[in-house]
């Protein structure tokens, strides 16, 4: 497969569509790739050259943007990893959902200045965790368990996937 800037057409096999973004936070500019921009369904020109943060959030299914709201959020205060499933909306007037995933990185002064990360349709997704379902299946429900604010629950959830994906839990829950 060759590595060209078009869209859906470059992907092939069993590797799922996955657009990638970079967010300026200070100057509240996102620029996106033309498979983020089809996902969202704005057009990759004006992604290009970068749009407010806004432009986006507009496209999030309205019932799901407090909570992209608190992950971001979050994301830019602690620095950490964050990941989300939500509903973005389509011009026809239908929805799909994706994942996201994504850092807030910081300048030498230690204030968050770049977040980058991916999105993928969550359909596309187990394709990515066929090897494992018992991992795809805990991060599914962690997705869920997030997105209605379960926490306890999540907290569970995410002792066990750092388990399963090798890593030793801080804290046993109770």
């Amino acid at each position: 497969m060759s590595a060209t800037s078009a869209g859906h057409e470059d992907w092939s096999g069993n590797a799922p569509a996955m657009g990638f973004f970079t967010w300026i936070v200070g100057a509240n500019t996102l620029y996106g790739d033309p498979m983020f921009a089809d996902i969202y369904g704005l057009p990759h020109e004006d992604l290009a050259a970068g749009i407010p943060v806004e432009k986006v959030i507009e496209r999030i299914d309205p019932s799901d943007q407090p909570q992209i709201a608190r992950s971001v959020h979050q994301a830019i205060l602690s620095g950490t990893q964050t990941s989300s499933t939500y509903r973005v909306l389509d011009p026809d007037g239908g929805s799909r959902t994706i994942l996201s995933f994504g850092r807030c990185l910081r300048d030498e002064e230690g204030i968050p200045s770049i977040f980058s990360g991916a999105i993928v349709e969550a359909a596309a997704t187990q394709v990515i965790f066929a090897a494992d379902p018992l991992l795809a299946h805990c991060r599914a429900a962690l997705e869920l368990a997030e997105a209605a604010g379960q926490d306890n629950v999540a907290r569970h959830l995410s002792l066990a996937l750092s388990e399963l994906e090798g890593g030793s839990a801080a804290a046993k829950p109770s």
